[in-house]
């Protein structure tokens, strides 16, 4: 891996993270793409109870969807190997376009499921190769701020499509939604450019890691390739004596690296980014995908979406810098206590939402109006949401960094399927989870299901912090 004397100039080190060359043109592709997935996220479940679906039936979509994908990102590294960067990538968009046009043909559960899978599948060449590309792009040492920036961009669809497509479904017309569902089509030019930046950025890494080498025409197929090495690049071990948890003597970013390269070590190291990520989004896919069902007003249910998905996306972009400052893993376990804290707001606030108006019961009137204390409870919501939105947003960058801390580079588009897993998994079981308890317990109720998984993972942040302190310790002892 290159020092910065020698991998990069000085203005590409300390200028504007968007000035990295595909940085910008990574953004665009995650943008259309996130536009495809956030629009049906919580449309999708609405359509098939449109359809005559149950609570169950909608939660199966997104579970489905999602399940599908954490299939499918297993198969995308030996893809990229196989057929590069650019097939790939282009694949993808369509796989998540196409399927979100047909969505309008019926609202039939199996339909629906069935269109859901194939828009997983894409979808998992989306999240796979977006974050492994920075990884790519990036220089390790502005990894933070990298991440941070491609998380904007995953967050700014996620804040206008996610909040408005169900107010655009109930006041347009769901064929509306999947319309704006097929944004990844009009991606598909972009990929084409992405992929062609990521081979250059490659290239150059190549070049600066085995100047000797050149670029002849076998260093560059391995490039092109996905993530293989050059074919002189003697793996990433390093040629001393360093201890494998140690690799790589030079700093990679202000934290340094805790990198292993294989055995149980590597898995655990990756293994434990993943468990804090999937509390968390487990939280975050039963909110966004029931929000709709759990709070009987439109507005308020755009309000609360708006909120949650507004401050999760400033604070997944805010926090890179500060992981690259001081370590992602002071922050971890204070982002998962709040997490906690959001999710008792919504709980009770949903607790006083769902009283039948008719009956005056809680803060409603029998005339159908809230009570004074209604305002209470909106307030409480709208906090709630955004305090959820602060833990699922930075903790995304937060899990991310730790995971490209704990590989080599060439184990990153490993590193990344295993985050992305965590991530898609978290995302489908808090869909499933939270549509099969609601079918005997109340919305409320759920909340504090999953609140109870992400105080779980607290232990989990200490680990952490004990395994970048002796990474620490002893690079500093060399």
């Amino acid at each position: 891996m290159g020092s910065p004397s020698t991998s990069s100039s000085p203005e590409r080190r300390n200028g504007s993270i968007w000035t990295v060359p595909g940085m910008r043109t990574l953004a665009i592709l995650t943008m259309f793409g996130f536009t495809g997935y956030a629009a049906l996220l919580p449309v999708a479940p609405m359509w098939v109870v449109e359809g005559g679906a149950g609570t169950s039936g909608a939660g199966l979509v997104n579970g489905v969807m999602l399940g599908a994908t954490v299939a499918t990102q297993g198969f995308i590294l030996m893809l990229l190997r196989r057929l590069g960067w650019r097939t790939v990538l282009i694949l993808g968009m369509v796989l998540m376009g196409v399927p979100s046009l047909a969505t309008a043909f019926s609202s039939e559960l199996w339909w629906v499921l069935a269109c859901s899978v194939v828009r997983g599948m894409g979808f998992g060449v989306l999240t796979v190769c977006g974050s492994a590309a920075v990884a790519e792009l990036v220089e390790p040492w502005r990894r933070g701020a990298g991440i941070g920036a491609y998380g904007l961009a995953v967050a700014v669809p996620n804040v206008l499509a996610l909040s408005l497509s169900p107010w655009l479904a109930e006041t347009v017309g769901f064929w509306a939604v999947f319309v704006v569902g097929a944004a990844p089509l009009l991606a598909v030019p972009v990929a084409a450019r992405l992929a062609a930046d990521i081979v250059a950025a490659q290239r150059s890494q190549s070049i600066a890691e085995h100047p000797a080498s050149g670029v002849g025409p076998e260093a560059v197929a391995s490039a092109t390739a996905g993530f293989a090495r050059p074919p002189d690049e003697p793996d990433d071990t390093p040629a001393d004596d360093t201890p494998a948890d140690d690799y790589d003597r030079r700093p990679q970013s202000p934290v340094g690296s805790s990198a292993v390269n294989n055995g149980a070590a590597f898995w655990i190291g990756l293994l434990v980014p993943t468990l804090i990520l999937l509390s968390v989004t487990l939280a975050g896919g039963g909110v966004m995908t029931f929000l709709p069902q759990m709070v009987p007003s439109a507005g308020l249910v755009l309000a609360g979406l708006l909120m949650f998905t507004a401050v999760a996306a400033l604070s997944r972009w805010a926090v890179g810098s500060l992981a690259d400052r001081h370590g992602p893993t002071p922050f971890v376990a204070p982002l998962l206590l709040a997490s906690v804290v959001g999710l008792g707001l919504i709980s009770w606030s949903v607790a006083g939402l769902a009283a039948d108006p008719a009956s005056g019961g809680g803060v409603w009137a029998a005339t159908g109006s809230l009570k004074s204390e209604g305002a209470l409870v909106i307030t409480a919501l709208l906090v709630g949401a955004g305090v959820l939105g602060t833990g699922y947003g930075a903790l995304q960058n937060l899990t991310l960094v730790l995971a490209f801390h704990r590989v080599p580079r060439r184990r990153i588009g490993t590193a990344s399927a295993v985050w992305n897993v965590g991530f898609d998994a978290g995302t489908a079981g808090g869909s499933i989870i939270v549509g099969a308890l609601a079918a005997g317990m109340a919305f409320a109720d759920t909340m504090l299901v999953l609140a109870v998984f992400c105080a779980a993972a607290v232990p989990l942040a200490f680990l952490t912090r004990r395994r970048e302190s002796g990474a620490d310790r002893r690079r500093a002892t060399r």
